[in-house]
């Protein structure tokens, strides 16, 4: 029983610590262009589907109306971003 409690505070330890650690490639369609973020928010005017972010590489706000978004791991994330 101790094992099983032991096991469960160290599974809610980590989800409590990865829980940033979410990265998202961000393409849009349209043009090509490859964005890469680790946090987004969707526009909520109507129905748009427009994604607003971050550009981790230029720090630039963008917004897409049209996009496809990809989650990565932070390997990749970090590689592309040069970190």
């Amino acid at each position: 029983m101790r094992l099983k409690k032991i096991a469960v505070s160290l599974l809610i330890g980590m989800s409590v610590f990865c829980s940033g650690c979410v990265y998202y490639r961000v393409t849009d369609p349209t043009t090509g262009k490859i964005y890469y973020t680790d946090g987004m928010n969707f526009q909520q005017s109507g129905y748009s589907g427009a994604v607003m972010l971050r550009d981790a590489i230029t720090g630039d706000t963008v917004t897409i109306q049209n996009s496809e978004i990809s989650r990565i791991p932070e390997g990749e994330f970090k590689a592309a971003v040069g970190r």
